[in-house]
């Protein structure tokens, strides 16, 4: 079983490698495939996330899979797989798993990423080495040092408005949009009793609506303003690699 595990997992390594070097310039540009880790004591927790970056809804397969690997070269395998279909320019969490790092193994994740015709369209892959108790934090540099990403600003004055804000901060949050401009959530008054919400990406509003006590009203307003939120860094990440 372990001889059969070894041949599956250099068979898998080789098949990578050649479908690497025949889509490189194709995966990733219309469905993206991320990994998310965070370090909780001696175990990790994995997030394979997916980005639909086009302007159409996308019917996909995915596959997170975590290879251990001992000094022995004993392999084990662990899979998680499934289907769904992803709105155009939204992000989805498709998959989590955890694996204990405090051993000496060498930990391979791949997230793959698949179309309807089984065509490889978004991929992501991680190594942890042997022996590696802390995972390495990459800090993002810019031309003048250290980038500040992903901070988000309230400035709301009533509790609807800080419904919202504490909906969309964590949806911000799950998503990993981790954008390299500041959001800011503002509340603004008019006449009356009628407040305005403006989601601001940098100087530019993004997103902007009527504030009503209705919970569930808020909520729908979150979840659109995230897209929008999403669909301007696309836009920005776009424009900056052009």
């Amino acid at each position: 079983m372990k001889v059969l595990l070894n041949i599956i997992f250099f068979l898998t390594c080789c098949f990578l490698h050649a479908q690497a070097q025949e889509q490189k310039s194709y995966y990733n540009q219309e469905i993206s495939g991320e990994l998310f880790l965070e370090q909780k004591g001696d175990y990790v927790s994995i997030q394979g996330v997916a980005s639909n970056l086009t302007d159409v809804s996308a019917s996909i397969r995915y596959e997170l899979t975590v290879f251990k690997k001992d000094s022995l070269n004993n392999t084990s395998k662990n899979k998680q797989e499934g289907r769904g279909v992803l709105n155009a320019k939204t992000k989805a969490i498709l998959s989590t798993t955890t694996v204990n790092i405090n051993n000496p193994s060498k930990i391979t994740i791949m997230l793959l990423i698949y179309d309807l015709n089984n065509k490889l369209v978004g991929k992501a892959v991680q190594v942890l080495k042997e022996n590696s108790l802390q995972l390495e934090k990459k800090e993002i540099v810019s031309n003048d040092g250290v980038e500040i990403r992903g901070i988000v600003i309230e400035k709301t004055r009533t509790k609807p408005a800080r419904d919202f804000y504490d909906y969309f901060y964590g949806e911000y949050h799950k998503y990993k949009i981790n954008g390299n401009r500041i959001v800011t959530v503002e509340e603004e008054f008019g006449q009356g009793r009628n407040s305005l919400i403006k989601v601001t990406v940098g100087r530019e509003v993004v997103y902007q609506f009527f504030v009503t006590p209705k919970k569930k009203y808020m909520k729908q307003m979150a979840d659109n303003a995230i897209r929008s939120v999403f669909q301007k860094f696309l836009q920005l990440n776009k424009e900056e690699t052009n």
